[in-house]
């Protein structure tokens, strides 16, 4: 096929050949519309030119003529202009109100000559003295149609004409390639813009097929020549392919091609026409999108709450989910694909009355959910508390989704529980101090006064009597009052080491461990014991050292009355910020998770409180039958840590 083939020109004179075809038939079906009040008169108009062929419609008043033209295609008005009383100019403006494509033919009675001349002159296209000259009104009716058709001919030619020029600009804006292959002569007739999409010039590729086929992509070239091979073999409706071109600058460009066959009389394939649309860009914007949709997916997929999206459908609703990301399989146990047979939501959220999924009602009805606690059977079984939040999402089509967060607070929970079982302790810790404080004060008091007063008591009656006494009874007596206030000195010696151990003061830290191990555990319980310091200096705040003495005193008590151990190791370990107490004991341990929440008194509870006050720790390993160790540390001076570090 040449190029001329392919014109506008051609797509234009083929439009304008069809469009006078078109009018030509038309042409029966256009009406003549006959205005008459007599109906003698109107009459006879109407059979004149119906007898010539024509469609007429006769009205006898305005109003009939008026919903005439309102629906028909009226070409030709033959009014009679002297029983409405209208002047000319009234006539013709009313006529034009109702079409402005109608010709207007004037027939009048010898009084109106003058107005019918002059309706002639305001537009109207010929005027009749009656519609008693039959031949002239059929004359003036035929010029009339011929009139209309030529000038409705003449405005299809140009809107033909405009088209082809519209269509050749989008041709050259859309930089659509046009083809078109002439399988008889193996010749294919390319547009510029064709040639124009890879780079070329007109006369720079010629009509051989290997022009195309040639510059596909490798990847892609079996594909096409199997589709067009296929498709001329047997045609479809259309054929669309997809698939890449190499460009003059060594590139290539993503080319749709869209082609239909055109067969002969026999139905053999002839000709190949075909489009082809540059959709490069687009399909880097697929790729970016889909690298985007990649990354999105994956976002969702490691994201630490569970999310899904799912569409409610039908009634009573299903769901169709197009979200279930990794974290929801691990809060609820189910995988994406066993969703669909699940009779949600009784199957995650189930209710022993029934009632309590008002939530859910309310997500269907559209309203949205924040941080709202609700408890969730996984699929084993087992039953975790989640916190839920929504929203709604409208598709590009308006379809409404719905968006659910959630969020597993099972542990949270276990930990706020914890937290007020904990404050709790602490609230008895504090009652159980107000009363240990008071125990305390009432036997220092009893202390005093039975041991120390007494004494100091009996060695001042012993003074008040002394002169009295001869040489003999006055060594007694100095003897006894100097036996009192040793005993006395002695009381108030073990009240102060129970108040404050003076060892920690005179010795430090590391001997006053030792010395006590050795006096109260050792010698007084009867343990095996061991005592191991690393020798480095154990520089300590006075509030730290107190405080830590006072813990090792009191983890070692519990050993010497609840341990029923034989031996107890205990190890002191200086690190770069911190120093370590090690006590390690064989006795009959018992488990930390059990027994130190329930704790009663000051014990394990008051030693962590105090420790992790002063930024110190306690960690207690141990089981029933294996022993225990409790691992003591405590912040060294910062004086010694910076030296340290």
């Amino acid at each position: 096929m040449h190029a001329r083939g392919m014109s506008a020109g051609r797509h234009v004179q083929t439009l304008r050949l069809a469009g006078e075809s078109d009018m030509a038939d038309q042409s029966r079906d256009l009406v003549v519309l006959a205005l008459d009040e007599e109906e003698a008169c109107l009459q006879q108009t109407q059979a004149t030119l119906e007898r010539e062929g024509f469609n007429v419609i006769g009205c006898k008043t305005w109003q009939q003529a008026a919903s005439v033209m309102a629906g028909q295609p009226v070409a030709v008005v033959v009014a009679d202009l002297g029983p409405y009383d209208l002047n000319c100019q009234r006539l013709v403006d009313e006529l034009r109100s109702w079409s402005e494509q109608a010709y207007i033919i004037i027939y009048t009675r010898s009084a109106a000559y003058g107005s019918a001349r002059m309706a002639v002159n305001l537009g109207a296209l010929a005027y009749l003295e009656g519609p008693e000259d039959r031949q002239e009104l059929v004359k003036q009716v035929h010029r009339a149609i011929g009139l209309y058709l030529q000038r409705q001919a003449k405005q299809i030619e140009q809107a033909a004409a405009e088209m082809g020029l519209r269509l050749q600009m989008a041709i050259r804006a859309a930089n659509v390639g046009l083809w078109d292959w002439d399988l008889q002569d193996d010749r294919i007739f390319f547009c510029p813009q064709w040639k124009g999409q890879l780079g070329y010039e007109e006369g720079q590729i010629s009509d051989r097929p290997s022009e195309w086929f040639d510059r596909i992509h490798p990847q892609d070239w079996q594909k096409v020549l199997d589709a067009l091979d296929g498709f001329i073999r047997s045609p479809g409706p259309e054929l669309r392919l997809e698939y890449r071109l190499r460009h003059k600058d060594g590139s290539y460009r993503w080319i749709l091609s869209q082609a239909a066959v055109l067969k002969d009389q026999q139905g053999k394939p002839i000709r190949l026409l075909g489009a082809n649309v540059d959709i490069t860009d687009r399909k880097r914007s697929e790729e970016v999108i889909a690298a985007a949709l990649a990354f999105t997916k994956a976002i969702i997929q490691r994201a630490a709450e569970g999310i899904c999206v799912f569409r409610p459908v039908g009634d009573p609703p299903g769901f169709i989910f197009s979200v279930w990301n990794a974290m929801m399989t691990r809060i609820t146990g189910y995988q994406f694909d066993e969703i669909a047979n699940l009779r949600l939501p009784k199957a995650l959220f189930p209710t022993p009355d029934g009632h309590g999924l008002d939530w859910w009602a309310r997500l269907l009805a559209g309203h949205e959910l924040v941080d709202h606690e609700v408890d969730l059977v996984r699929k084993d079984g087992r039953q975790r508390t989640v916190r839920i939040s929504s929203a709604i999402i409208l598709d590009a089509d308006g379809n409404r989704h719905i968006l659910l967060v959630v969020r597993d607070i099972t542990s949270l929970r276990l930990q706020q529980r914890k937290i007020l079982n904990y404050q709790q302790q602490l609230r008895s810790l504090a009652s159980q101090l107000t009363l240990t404080e008071e125990r305390l004060r009432r036997e220092l008091a009893i202390q005093i006064h039975d041991d120390i007063s007494q004494l100091l008591a009996m060695a001042k009656l012993q003074l008040d009597g002394i002169d009295q006494l001869d040489q003999q009874a006055l060594g007694k007596s100095i003897q006894a009052i100097r036996e009192a206030v040793g005993q006395a000195l002695e009381k108030t010696r073990s009240l102060t080491s129970q108040l404050s151990y003076p060892a920690l003061r005179l010795l430090g830290l590391a001997k006053a461990v030792e010395k006590w191990l050795y006096e109260e555990v050792g010698a007084k319980a009867g343990l095996e014991t061991v005592f191991v310091d690393d020798g480095r200096p154990k520089q300590l705040d006075k509030d730290v050292e107190s405080v830590l003495f006072r813990s090792i005193r009191e983890v070692l008590t519990n050993v010497t009355k609840h341990a029923r151990a034989k031996r107890v190791v205990v190890s002191l370990h200086t690190g770069p910020d911190s120093l370590a107490v090690s006590i390690e004991d064989d006795g009959s341990g018992f488990d930390p998770a059990e027994v130190i929440p329930h704790s009663k008194g000051f014990g394990i509870l008051s030693i962590q409180e105090s420790l992790v006050r002063l930024g110190g720790s306690i960690q207690i390993t141990s089981r029933p039958g294996a022993g225990c160790k409790v691992v003591l540390e405590v912040p060294l001076s910062k004086a010694q840590a910076t030296k340290a570090g």
